[in-house]
């Protein structure tokens, strides 16, 4: 879920004891984090680190644009309408072997749009953040 906090003697039954981490107060958050307002110790940090790797929010390297779109293609759905429309076609249909390919070139395209927007949005919002901030200077009095 979203934007929730399980508490680590929740971890063992998913599901169970799931509480939203801004409605837990701060000093029960550091409890459960393991961590206090003044950060980690740097012993701490170097155990986080070589558990769960550094903190990088520089994304995945992205495939060219015709790359991406001929991926759409790989999708069963679409194989099947393809597939739909080729027999349509070779049993004489031309009508609806052509509106199952505009229906799935139609759909295709929107899919790599909205995709194509969404990526850039959030190299946006990678671009805006900081890699030194933590989830301890949001929350911490200032």
């Amino acid at each position: 879920m979203q934007g929730s906090f399980t508490p680590r003697a929740a971890q063992d039954h998913p599901g169970e004891g799931e509480v939203s981490a801004h409605t837990l107060p701060l000093q029960k958050l550091f409890e459960q984090l393991e961590c206090s307002e003044q950060g980690l110790t740097s012993e701490e940090a170097h155990k986080r680190l070589d558990k769960y790797g550094p903190n990088d929010t520089t994304g995945v390297k992205h495939s060219s644009g015709v790359v991406q779109f001929l991926r759409l293609f790989l999708n069963p759905l679409v194989a099947i309408l393809l597939l739909a429309a080729l027999i349509s076609a070779i049993l004489g249909d031309q009508i609806n072997a052509s509106i199952i390919i505009a229906i799935v070139l139609l759909s295709n395209i929107l899919n790599f749009v909205q995709t194509y927007h969404s990526q850039n949005a959030v190299e946006k919002l990678r671009a805006k953040v900081s890699p030194k901030r933590t989830i301890v200077s949001f929350l911490a009095p200032r």
